[in-house]
């Protein structure tokens, strides 16, 4: 086994890393460590606006990205390791504990007792730290994706990811993440350790300590950066896929109880009521139809009316 660590903390780039190490391995079994800016990835499958506080994060400015891999969503900051495994495989069922026992070992290191708990996570005295996705797409080989919460903010994880008052009713068969009290693992080290530290026992559990860091050149970074701003960036992928629902809210509008009903289809709202029994609100909901139901555009459209929309 070999392994990579990007020196980028953009979440979209560090998915388009994944992607093509996936897709070009050469045979070689991978480990893959990077640190993301501030953001929130959603699973393959997902419905984002189910998943995600769209408007809190598009007042925050925080990316919101859809990974590679099925699972839940996840939040990620500068105190957060992000790992992916690529390694052989003679079957093509999830086997979590073959990648997640190895981090225990690791984890014990630190003086850190981790246990893996649901199948797919690590937890410590209840509390989760790691949420872990696998696909088999490629034959005879299998991608294990995860997170470790070392030192993140966990207050603005809740923050990004609660639900609002709105009801979304998809209309396709998507996964929806399962809520759980998470705790930093930092708060659990025998010594005051930097996520560096993290890393480090990683990579010698799973390689050794003469492990050497592999590098990608130019041409191999150009083609990373164009898939991120193509794909990981763009909307279609992060946005339009899986979001087929039926979106209704209560609220209110200049004073007065409105209500909002919104058919959307792949991202676009193909149909939808705005209503109030006291105020005329048939022009704004003229303006939506045929919109992306996406938070900036609708605040460019109507920026003091957003919120009725998420």
């Amino acid at each position: 086994m070999i392994y990579y660590d990007s020196k980028s903390t953009d979440p979209r780039y560090n998915c388009a890393l994944e992607s093509y190490l996936w897709h070009n391995h050469d045979d070689e079994e991978i480990l893959l460590l990077w640190i993301d800016d501030t953001s929130v990835v959603v699973g393959r499958d997902q419905n984002v606006f189910s998943e995600v506080d769209m408007q809190i994060v598009g007042k925050a400015g925080v990316p919101v990205i859809r990974r590679n891999t099925n699972g839940g969503t996840v939040f990620h900051d500068l105190g957060n390791l992000n790992f992916a495994i690529i390694a052989r495989s003679d079957s093509k069922e999830d086997d979590f504990e073959r990648f997640l026992h190895p981090i225990t070992l690791a984890l014990k290191k630190l003086g850190v007792n981790a246990e893996i708990e649901n199948g797919s996570e690590l937890g410590i005295d209840g509390f989760k730290i790691s949420e872990n996705s696998q696909k088999h797409e490629i034959d005879g080989w299998v991608l294990h994706e995860g997170t470790l919460l070392f030192d993140s903010d966990l207050d603005i994880l809740r923050f990004y990811t609660k639900q609002t008052g709105a009801q979304i009713i998809s209309k396709t068969n998507v996964e929806a993440s399962t809520r759980r009290l998470v705790t930093n693992i930092k708060n659990y080290c025998k010594e005051d350790l930097t996520i560096q530290d993290l890393m480090q026992v990683l990579i010698e559990e799973f390689i050794g300590k003469d492990a050497k860091r592999h590098h990608l050149h130019a041409p191999q970074h150009e083609l990373i950066q164009k898939n991120a701003m193509e794909r990981y960036a763009g909307w279609e992928w992060t946005f339009s896929k899986n979001a087929t629902f039926k979106f209704h809210k209560n609220c209110f509008f200049k004073g007065y109880e409105a209500w909002v009903d919104l058919d959307v289809k792949d991202g676009i709202i193909e149909d939808g009521h705005v209503v109030s029994k006291h105020i005329d609100l048939h022009e704004m909901q003229n303006e939506i139809i045929g919109k992306r139901y996406d938070y900036y555009e609708l605040q460019r459209l109507m920026p003091n009316r957003v919120n009725l929309f998420f």
